[in-house]
């Protein structure tokens, strides 16, 4: 049952699964104006399949797993060497695409790097 908070002119600006007090009032699933909502936030109907959203945050959990090996190696609680070989090369790998991904920000705008 999803539940919507709306701004002063009455438009979707929230949705949770349960009602809450930013999002007090109770939409249908199918009603149009939740679907062009998700649709602005990215979450459009492809989205919301289960499968996308296990996918989506198995990229979001990779990102955050990555920061955290490189966060432990830093303040020496986790000897790099220690790592599997294949494990090192993935993350030289990863830190290599990002510092290309950088390089091309700084030329085209922040907001055009995922």
């Amino acid at each position: 049952m999803p539940f919507v908070g709306r701004d002063a002119a009455g438009a979707v600006v929230a949705v949770e699964a349960q009602k809450s007090e930013r999002c007090p009032h109770y939409m249908a699933a199918d009603n149009p104006e939740l679907a062009a909502f998700l649709e602005r936030i990215g979450l459009g109907s492809g989205a919301r399949d289960p499968q996308n959203l296990l996918t989506q945050s198995d990229l979001e959990m990779s990102r955050v797993l990555e920061d955290l090996v490189d966060l432990l190696i830093r303040k020496g609680v986790l000897d790099a060497a220690e790592l599997p070989a294949t494990a090192r090369e993935k993350l030289t790998r990863r830190r290599e695409l990002r510092g290309h991904l950088k390089w091309l920000a700084d030329i085209v705008g922040e907001d055009k790097v995922i």
